[in-house]
């Protein structure tokens, strides 16, 4: 596990190409993680659909989930 719950993370790129246009809002914004997920989790997402992620993040108001190489951490 890279990051905590409560780090402060910046978005970089989505590897998701399918729903890359959607995600596009989210790139270079500020969150703070507020769960680590279980490796093999499989989680139901509006955009993605069925998948893995990492972590989820509380970003603008909303809980999203993320990929640990999607993230950066701001110290």
């Amino acid at each position: 596990m890279r990051y905590n719950p409560g780090d402060l993370v910046r978005i970089g790129s989505c590897r998701d190409s399918a729903s890359q246009r959607s995600w596009e809002i989210w790139k270079g914004k500020v969150g703070v993680i507020t769960r680590f997920l279980d490796p093999g989790c499989q989680v139901v997402s509006a955009d993605a659909g069925l998948a893995t992620y990492d972590y989820e993040i509380l970003l603008s108001g909303e809980f999203v989930f993320f990929h640990e190489e999607e993230l950066e951490k701001i110290i």
